[in-house]
């Protein structure tokens, strides 16, 4: 009868183990099915988000709205540019240019008291 009792005791350690595991298999799949849930709703209104704006592109497109081109964004660029570096030019009178290409014999050739500059600024060249 010993051995039976032992074996009757092993046996019912072990259906707890295997009801405890599945006590922990079955929350853990409640909570698997509740966030697949929440996935499925999610995934819905992003489908109807997409929906939306595909509705307004093809709005967009057909009342005839044009993207621009790099081209015309290249040009918006090389203005901006221009403006900006042409906001702060100096005009200077009295001096007659130099005829030498270097930055050094242009200095040399300049006279100090015929210097007379004013600089403008302003955002148009």
């Amino acid at each position: 009868m010993s051995d039976t009792a032992e074996l009757r005791y092993k046996s019912l350690s072990s259906n707890k183990s295997v009801l405890a595991s599945l006590s922990d298999l079955t929350n853990n799949f409640n909570r698997l099915s509740s966030l697949v849930s929440e996935l499925l709703v999610e995934n819905t209104k992003l489908l109807s988000e997409l929906d939306d704006l595909k509705l307004k592109s093809n709005n967009s497109d057909a009342t005839g709205s044009s993207v621009q081109t790099p081209v015309l964004v290249s040009h918006i660029f090389q203005e901006t540019f221009e403006l900006e570096r042409c906001a702060s030019d100096a005009i200077v009178y009295g001096i007659t240019e130099s005829a030498h290409a270097t930055i050094f014999e242009r200095i040399l050739d300049a006279e100090p008291r015929s210097i007379v500059f004013l600089v403008i600024y302003s955002r148009d060249c």
